[in-house]
């Protein structure tokens, strides 16, 4: 993809057509963010600029005027591309591309049928950003039941069988949410999260997707931990154990160093 991206590139360096550029530049992008080649630190920031070359040219078209569906809807994926980019990205402060992600998914217009499953990855990203942002920078709990409400709406807009792998990163995000907030708070109730991570295991499995498979096993840790401080008995410390054990047998220091920590 990365070849074809480029080769596409080249062919309209010259041409007048900003549509085709853009594309170009779009291609290239996902191409880097797909690429398995190089460092990944590298390819998400070349895949950033990518994307910004590409809405420069769409905000310089806008600038004069004329009327195109094209140019009108674009920047809103693009932008949608830079938060997807921004919430992988390995650079920077973790705060920093929270910003970020909250900068490019504001206001977005991708209301068509064919931009929904994008839509509904605006709303996970912007739901994880409110939840994960700084106490200085948020409103404290209420920062918690914005984050659900982003997650849900997604969950709304996605299907299982067509979009298995957001499906399931929907449903981990709220089953960690839940499982953040304090026990009797408003209508939330943290027990409800072992569902949620269930429904994520339904996808990610240890063979397939081994990274988001070692993240669920986690999460069920910390929930029967949970379960273990909050309602006693050593049962529910030996089942946190079941899940922490396989976690840690799928993931690598070397390879996955943030979630092995």
């Amino acid at each position: 993809p990365l070849r074809d991206a480029v080769g596409l590139l080249k062919t309209v360096k010259n041409a007048k057509e900003t549509k085709i550029k853009v594309k170009a530049l779009v291609s290239l992008g996902k191409a880097y963010m797909a690429r398995r080649g190089g460092t990944r630190a590298d390819n998400i920031e070349q895949a950033i600029r990518c994307y910004n070359s590409a809405l420069q040219y769409l905000h310089k078209r806008a600038l004069t005027g004329e009327r195109d569906d094209y140019f009108l809807d674009e920047p809103d994926r693009v932008c949608a591309l830079l938060a997807i980019a921004y919430d992988e990205r390995v650079l920077g402060s973790r705060e920093e591309n929270i910003n970020q992600i909250l900068v490019y998914t504001d206001s977005l217009d991708l209301d068509s049928k064919e931009d929904a499953e994008l839509r509904a990855v605006t709303r996970i990203l912007r739901g994880k950003a409110y939840r994960d942002r700084s106490g200085a920078e948020g409103l404290g709990m209420m920062d918690q039941h914005i984050a659900l409400s982003f997650f849900k709406e997604a969950l709304k807009l996605l299907r299982k069988r067509a979009s298995p792998g957001y499906w399931a990163e929907a449903h981990l995000e709220i089953g960690k949410t839940l499982l953040g907030t304090a026990d009797g708070l408003d209508e939330t109730n943290w027990r409800d999260a072992e569902e949620h991570f269930q429904n994520a295991l339904k996808v990610y499995g240890g063979n397939t997707r081994a990274v988001k498979f070692a993240m669920v096993e986690e999460q069920l840790g910390n929930y029967y931990l949970r379960c273990a401080r909050e309602v006693g008995g050593a049962d529910f410390r030996g089942r946190a154990l079941g899940h922490y054990s396989p976690s840690l047998q799928h993931l690598s220091a070397e390879e996955n160093p943030a979630e092995w920590a």
